[in-house]
């Protein structure tokens, strides 16, 4: 189960959701995840108001970059952990749309785009960053 709402709390930027996925023994699909940042009184969510994950069953391989089963598509490329990254969305490979910059982890760049199943086509570049400010949770 993963909760139906989560708090940021008040000058904080972010908050933590864990997803715990069931081992059940039974080969699955690639399943996707996808959180949405709703709009409060108080709080402007912004451009960016959704977030996507992929859960891969024990079993199988991560997967490399796919589109999924529900039409969102899983980015993944090889790096090395601890490097600065930014994430680049074009629709027409002329106007390129940049992301909050990001490091490497578990020596891959992963990331998957929720809004791809609402779009014709879509296109993305990665491109190296050295100063990458990470928020923490202090």
């Amino acid at each position: 189960m993963i909760p139906s709402s989560v708090t940021i709390p008040a000058g904080r930027r972010s908050a933590s959701i864990l997803v715990t996925p069931i081992d059940d023994r039974r080969d699955e699909p690639v399943e996707t995840v996808i959180l949405r940042l709703e709009e409060a009184a108080l709080y402007n969510v912004g451009r960016w108001n959704r977030a996507g994950a992929i859960v891969v069953d024990n079993d199988r391989p991560r997967p490399g970059p796919i589109c999924l089963t529900d039409r969102n598509f899983h980015v993944r490329l090889e790096g090395a952990n601890g490097a600065g990254y930014r994430l680049e969305i074009s629709s027409d490979l002329v106007n390129w749309e940049t992301l909050e910059p990001n490091m490497v982890s578990d020596d891959a760049i992963h990331f998957v785009d929720p809004e791809a199943s609402e779009l014709g086509a879509r296109f993305y570049r990665v491109l190296p960053v050295t100063d990458v400010e990470l928020f923490s949770e202090e």
